[in-house]
């Protein structure tokens, strides 16, 4: 994963509909298994077949994916490719390389995490974040 602020990207919602099949997935996948998700969506596909190639080669380029290897045999062999941020980084990329962004907002940021999610355990939640900031302290 890139470090802090190196992905400032916004993705469209064509490239988004293949990263969250990928993120979906406990395993890389090739061209043909994104398609048959795809194009099993109640509300139509995402996009167009022929800009599968198109898409997967931004999302490349902007380092949201990396090929990992290659399945099948011969001719039929295809690229499988796996996301290099999870779902929960990218929001965080999101919201970090927005321009009226500053730490000090992240106190605020989990509030309306809070406000917004049902059922929390309050306990649990802090007892977590705790964990996650210590980890933190001892990485940096």
């Amino acid at each position: 994963m890139a470090a802090k602020n190196e992905k400032q990207v916004h993705l469209t919602r064509a490239e988004l509909a293949i990263m969250q099949i990928l993120w979906r997935s406990e395993r890389p996948l090739c061209g043909p298994e994104i398609m048959a998700i795809i194009d099993k969506h109640p509300d139509g596909p995402a996009f167009s077949r022929s800009s599968y190639h198109v898409l997967i080669n931004d999302l490349l380029a902007k380092e949201y994916i990396v090929a990992v290897s290659g399945r099948g045999h011969g001719k039929h062999q295809a690229r499988a490719f796996a996301p290099t941020v999870t779902h929960n980084e990218y929001h965080a990329i999101q919201i970090t390389s927005a321009e009226l962004y500053h730490p000090s907002d992240i106190p605020d940021l989990v509030d309306s995490l809070i406000k917004y999610t049902d059922g929390i355990d309050l306990n649990e939640l802090m007892e977590s974040i705790d964990n996650v900031i210590r980890e933190r302290m001892k990485s940096d």
